[in-house]
């Protein structure tokens, strides 16, 4: 199991429009890629698998990082509903509205990157869900998105 593990090589892609009207939905696209020749199962937790609930992501505008102002999400125990399965080259995805958790005004750049990681992930035939002290959490490594916010007015 373990190597498997070692051998899982997730990826992340965000992307988005070039641009957005102010006062509109800023629609960004999560796709986690499974690289690796095997499948794996990852808990959705912190990603925005499951929706944007805590501080997963950096948005800064102009190079200024801002606050987060969405909702903030305590856990329990996973369950198994939580898990997703990636088989190799698969890959799973999930939109989100950034303006729901960011107070986002008229901006020549936005930059948007994820700072969570996965929190458990396991091979396709491992016992899960897992108690949260036996996690095996997994780094991943992806792209910022960029775009700006016109006034709506142009």
């Amino acid at each position: 199991m373990l190597e498997t593990l070692m051998a899982a090589t997730l990826r992340y892609q965000l992307s988005a429009e070039r641009s957005f009207l102010e006062g509109e939905k800023v629609i960004i696209t999560f796709r986690i890629l499974n690289l690796s020749e095997a499948p794996v199962r990852l808990l959705n937790w912190y990603t925005p698998l499951e929706g944007i609930k805590g501080k997963i992501l950096r948005v800064t505008c102009n190079g200024e990082p801002l606050e987060y102002r969405g909702r903030m999400v305590k856990r329990g125990q996973p369950e198994a509903q939580d898990y997703t399965l990636l088989k190799a080259g698969e890959s799973a995805e999930a939109e989100f509205d950034l303006a729901k958790s960011y107070e986002l005004r008229v901006c020549e750049r936005y930059e948007v990157m994820f700072t969570g990681h996965i929190h458990d992930i396991g091979s396709a035939t491992d016992t899960l869900p897992r108690p949260s002290g036996e996690f095996v959490p997994l780094e991943i490594p992806g792209n910022t998105v960029s775009f700006s916010i016109i006034p709506a007015s142009l």
